[in-house]
């Protein structure tokens, strides 16, 4: 009862603050957020909370930005391009006219997210927090703290590997991810997070180890499922002559295997304490798997939809099948029938889903302008789409 009473204290406190910061620099007059600042985070890792330029010093020497040597910059330039003009910018113009993306201030949710941050923040830019749930390690802050001190060519290498696979297909390969975060020098997804933060002129503030405690508190030590906390905000905000600090936002990511009952408060799970809790977030799932199509995974899709004022998602997300009428759902693109993908857990033909495909030759808006789902890997962009479903009022 104490810990329930300490986060509805804490929750009240930081919606009167500007999203997910410790109240450095809010000006007067910010719009609030809509719900949720921040997760439950214990005293001491807010005490430990502190920034540090060298983080941001070593996001940048990862992304090809400052102190590298010239062939990692020219590499990881020529990759960003091609991420900006066939993915960053196609979204960016895309969510223009729809403020429930751009202006959204709700938490998102990304089950299944790999070290995909560049799609959530680009859907959902001022998100107070984002909460990244994959099977991937979430690598060690003390391998980049010091990046300058030493060679780190091998772990650079790796990290145009993993940068080069999305910027084909705005599609991470999870065995070849996997395999790949298993170097040495730069391990995990951190590397990967930092590229984006760092590319998408975003300050790292500060970067913490932090895992789930059995109340759903996150802790510094002794908990469970190995994350990350990275504190960051807008380089800078243009307001008439002055430059105004931006609102600080929060990257959480967990290495979590999901289970059927991980978002039930009840659920059993070790992480059922924390993500059970999560109330009217903004969901996106993308190269899911198929996973909750399988029948054993129905509570945790159902638990999403529990949780979820907006989902955004391709095919392989929730069934088409399990969105009520209390759900608006445009449809984006072109879907004919699932990717046959290894290792899948369900019968090809049981992934099938005749009326989506029914639905999208009646109802689709039109061609999607960037690469989302498994489609692009057997048609390139004539198969891209995109389900978005808004909960009713």
């Amino acid at each position: 009862m104490r810990f329930f009473l300490r986060l509805f204290v804490f929750l009240f406190s930081f919606s009167l603050a500007a999203p997910g910061c410790s109240g450095a620099g809010e000006k007067p007059g910010s719009a609030a957020p809509e719900k949720g600042s921040d997760l439950p985070v214990s005293d001491l890792v807010l005490s430990h909370q502190k920034d540090d330029p060298v983080w941001n010093d070593s996001a940048r020497i990862i992304a090809g930005l400052e102190g590298s040597d010239a062939s990692h910059k020219n590499a990881m330039d020529r990759l960003w391009s091609r991420i900006q003009s066939q993915n960053i910018e196609p979204i960016q113009k895309w969510i223009a006219d729809k403020p429930y993306l751009k202006e959204s201030r709700r938490p998102v949710f990304y089950p299944l997210s790999g070290a995909d941050f560049i799609n959530a923040h680009t859907f959902f830019p001022r998100a107070p927090f984002y909460l990244l749930v994959a099977t991937e390690p979430p690598g060690n802050p003390s391998e980049v703290r010091n990046l300058k001190n030493r060679g780190n060519e091998r772990g650079l290498a790796a990290i145009r590997s993993i940068i080069t696979n999305i910027s084909g297909e705005n599609y991470f390969q999870s065995a070849k991810m996997s395999h790949t975060m298993r170097n040495p020098e730069l391990s995990g997804v951190l590397p990967v997070l930092l590229v984006w933060l760092a590319r998408k002129d975003q300050e790292v503030l500060s970067v913490q180890s932090v895992s789930i405690a059995k109340t759903g508190e996150i802790v510094e030590q002794g908990g469970l499922h190995p994350g990350l906390r990275i504190r960051f905000r807008q380089v800078s905000r243009e307001e008439g002559q002055k430059a105004l600090p931006a609102p600080v936002q929060t990257l959480y990511y967990f290495k979590i295997f999901l289970g059927p009952r991980s978002l039930e408060v009840t659920g059993g799970q070790p992480e059922s304490p924390l993500l059970g809790n999560l109330q009217d977030v903004n969901t996106i799932m993308k190269a899911a798997v198929y996973l909750l199509h399988n029948e054993k995974y129905a509570p945790l899709a159902k638990s999403i939809l529990t949780r979820s004022k907006l989902i955004l998602q391709d095919d392989s997300g929730i069934p088409y099948r399990m969105f009520s009428a209390d759900w608006q759902l445009d449809l984006y693109g072109n879907y004919t029938t699932p990717v046959a993908l290894r290792g899948m857990l369900d019968p090809y033909d049981h992934l099938k889903q005749p009326a989506l495909s029914q639905a999208f030759k009646k109802e689709s808006h039109g061609p999607l302008p960037f690469p989302y789902s498994y489609g692009i890997l057997r048609s390139g962009m004539k198969e891209s789409m995109l389900m978005l479903a808004r909960k009713k009022d």
